[in-house]
């Protein structure tokens, strides 16, 4: 394990970033030729990359040295292979590019141009996705995972497809490769989405998919595909499909060993002492490599931690890749360490080697359980490494977490006695305590839970030495709970609006067409200021608010300039691209709720968010239920839009409409109406709001009084 204050990473340096600001080190592969020498490979991504480039590195003795072989322009998120004893690397042509494959003859000094579909440009159209992944052989095939979408789809949109070529075909030929069908995202999920899928062989000799889901509660969810007896055909079945596999929401390889006839991966498992808000969440929880295994691919144990460091923001052991040799597991990592700007944006790829790896599996069946010690970074004998690259395997807590917390059950008093020794009862309250409302920290109404976590992370600091690493390492804790001890100091004392609006009644009559030309709204007594400093905008826009029965009625005019066109196109619904276009914000947030947002473009293009989920719930999929119209002309210089937001007063449905009774003065409600006017002129963009916030849209602590 790495001395948390070492400024070089653990294991040997392959590659270092020439810019850890601008350039960082992406897609480690590696693979062992037939001669036994090793060739790892990497891409750069970031602001200052083209992020089509991956460098080719090869070592001659076990990994103790590296040379740099060529640079090659053109090739992204790519996977090493040997087959018939060739090199070959197999990925895409860049970001969201064509399939691309290249061949070296000469152990990865010289490759192959994938210039067409002759030489290696298997397949164009849409946006490819991929990592390096496994490429393996079964029933006389060479397969590997992709995922695709269309331009401008997120992460749901990601099709898993698999390809295919004979193992006796030329592999650099488009025509030898045979794609099965694509399998969409299952709607209704909780999670987020799917990518980066490895082929596997499974127990009943059949195909399998291990992917990485996007599961952001406890990090600890993957998905498992089958392709069925056609060849062509994948299947999902989201009820019995979902596995827990620890790390799960980051990239990982699954390889099967017929030696311990196991599937083994490397994993950055989510470890509970690290949990937000020491993470800013559980997919940059990055800081620990594990090493897993299954008998079954279902059923998943964490045999042993790799690699570990305690600064979950700013360290990362991530996308591991590795190959068995003999008795060993050699691995090719993305590591963020000792000057990376966080744990995602790594600076080095490291090379190590976990010696012996089956004898973890052997030691739980000898011994009925995994070893017990779990032992702290400092208590490491660096001279049992008898290789730089070399890790010390350190037994974990037996990982057996649900997805849905329990505090009861999940949290055990010996594993925070093994790691915060006097101050473990307070450690295992605080993280308990979180992880029931670290979503509901961020409302208005949060300053009792906010106060309890941060009385319970003071009584852990004081029971231990400032200046000792158990006291270093619940000082970065509470540096994660600095954001929440600020956004207390804000709310403890209530909240005193700047600006009342009140409602009126509405008459029945109102048509949802987004004209405003019935009498009810000739007067728009509402207005925008500059959302910043208070004042006048040049393009004003007015409203009004109306309520009838269970129904808030809200009507918006925007003035424009005359005879030029809005900057709008329209986008599917939650398309993030909306927001670099003109729009209207509606922000709400009831007496038992905060908070709700609408947008709107003059497309009629409308995003819904939940403002206050898990985002592990997809605040996204929330549906207001609204009916809203929008009408633009052109010609007058103005847009408007008109909106009728039906109340759902006692929902059992969270996910579907505003949850609330009407506003009034007995029952008031917060909000903002906002509206961006987006230019390439900085003198003719505009951000206003009915109350300035001085910041941006969202400060709640601002929002106006709605009676």
């Amino acid at each position: 394990m790495p001395d948390p204050y070492q400024k070089t990473p653990p294991g040997v340096i392959v590659s270092q970033s020439p810019d850890t600001s601008r350039v960082y080190v992406g897609s480690p592969s590696i693979a062992v030729l037939p001669d036994g020498s090793y060739v790892a490979s990497h891409d750069f991504f970031g602001p200052g990359t083209s992020k089509d480039t991956t460098v080719v590195f090869r070592s001659t003795d076990r990994g103790l040295h590296w040379e740099k072989l060529c640079e090659l322009r053109g090739q992204w998120w790519s996977s090493l292979f040997v087959h018939d004893g060739l090199l070959y690397t197999m990925g895409t042509s860049g970001p969201g590019g064509g399939v691309a494959i290249r061949r070296s003859d000469d152990g990865g000094r010289n490759w192959t141009t994938p210039a067409d579909e002759t030489t290696g440009l298997l397949r164009t159209g849409g946006r490819h996705h991929c990592a390096p992944v496994p490429v393996i052989e079964w029933r006389g095939r060479l397969w590997r995972a992709y995922e695709w979408k269309l331009p401008g789809e997120g992460l749901a949109g990601n099709r898993v497809f698999l390809i295919s070529a004979p193992v006796g075909a030329d592999l650099l030929r488009a025509d030898s490769w045979r794609a099965s069908e694509c399998l969409q995202w299952p709607s209704g999920t909780h999670y987020r989405g799917w990518r980066e899928g490895n082929v596997v062989v499974g127990p009943d000799d059949n195909l399998a998919v291990v992917i990485r889901v996007d599961e952001l509660r406890r990090g600890g969810m993957a998905g498992m595909l089958h392709l069925m007896s056609d060849g062509q055909t994948l299947a999902f079945d989201p009820a019995r499909d979902f596995i827990r596999f620890p790390g799960g929401c980051k990239k990982f390889t699954v390889r099967h060993d017929p030696v311990s006839n196991r599937y083994w991966s490397l994993t950055n498992w989510a470890q509970e002492k690290d949990m937000p808000p020491k993470a800013l969440n559980v997919e940059r929880m990055r800081n620990t490599l594990a090493l897993i295994s299954s008998a079954d691919l279902r059923n998943w144990t964490v045999e042993a931690v790799v690699l570990y460091h305690p600064d979950v923001r700013n360290v990362g052991f991530q996308y591991a890749d590795w190959q068995f040799e003999g008795e060993d597991i050699v691995a090719a990592v993305r590591t963020a360490f000792g000057g990376a700007t966080n744990c995602h944006n790594a600076n080095y790829m490291t090379f190590h080697r976990i010696p012996n790896f089956r004898r973890v599996t052997a030691t739980r069946s000898t011994s009925g359980h995994t070893p017990a010690a779990c032992k702290r970074p400092e208590a490491q004998d660096p001279s049992t490494c008898v290789h730089p690259a070399d890790v010390d395997l350190q037994a974990p807590v037996t990982w057996n977490k649900p997805d849905a917390f329990d505090p009861q059950s999940d949290l055990c008093p010996e594993y925070y006695q093994t790691i915060y020794g006097p101050a473990a009862k307070e450690m295992m309250a605080l993280v308990g305590h979180y992880a029931l409302h670290a979503y509901e920290m961020n409302g208005i109404h949060s300053a009792p839970i906010i106060k309890q976590a941060l009385h319970l992370c003071d009584q852990a600091a004081g029971k231990v030495a400032q200046d000792s690493l158990l006291g270093r390492d619940i000082a970065m804790f509470a540096k994660g709970l600095e954001v929440q001890r600020q956004w207390y100091l804000q709310i403890k004392d209530g909240r005193v609006a700047p600006l009342r609006y009140r409602t009126v009644q509405a008459p029945g009559n109102i048509k949802v067409d987004g004209m405003l030309d019935e009498d009810f709204w000739r007067d728009l007594p509402g207005s925008l200021k500059d959302v910043k400093h208070g004042g006048e905008v040049q393009y004003p826009t007015t409203f009004k608010i109306g309520v009838r029965d269970n129904n808030v009625y809200i009507g918006v005019k925007c003035q424009d300039a005359v005879g030029e066109p809005l900057n709008a196109v329209q986008q599917p619904c939650a398309n993030m691209n909306l927001w670099n276009g003109d729009l209207v914000e509606i922000l709400l947030e009831t007496p038992v709720h905060s908070y709700y947002q609408i947008a709107v473009n003059p497309m009629g293009s409308i995003f819904n968010s939940n403002r206050n989920a898990d985002p592990a719930e997809q605040p996204r999929r929330w549906n207001s239920q609204s009916e809203v119209a929008v009408y633009v002309d052109q010609a007058a210089g103005f847009w408007s839009l008109e909106f009728r937001i039906p109340l759902a007063v006692n929902s059992d449905d969270p996910w579907r409409g505003v949850i609330g009774s009407p506003p009034s003065t007995e029952n008031p409600w917060f909000f903002n109406i906002c509206r961006q006017r987006i230019r390439k002129s900085k003198a003719a963009t505009e951000f206003s709001a009915f109350s300035p916030t001085g910041s941006g849209f969202h400060n709640i602590l601002k929002f106006a009084k709605l009676v």
